[in-house]
């Protein structure tokens, strides 16, 4: 964990801190470095830059299927 930490308190259900608790036991960690590390891979997984070129890929596949049969989208 870096230097730079707060310390947040926060309610979650029952079940999700056992599942959180048995998962730390597991991995050897605490409670907390589980749901850290836990917290930060979903959101290095979370790649909005990535779904957001996919889209434009789409739109851009679907303007040119258009494009073949004379037709076009509405501009916004």
């Amino acid at each position: 964990m870096e230097n730079d930490t707060v310390q947040m308190n926060l309610k979650v259900p029952a079940i999700l801190r056992d599942k959180l608790k048995t998962a730390a036991e597991i991995n050897r960690r605490s409670m907390t470095a589980e749901l850290v590390e836990r917290l930060m891979t979903s959101l290095e997984n979370d790649d909005v830059d990535g779904r957001f070129e996919d889209l434009e890929h789409r739109i851009s596949h679907i303007e040119d299927i258009l494009s073949g049969h004379g037709l076009s989208l509405p501009d916004y």
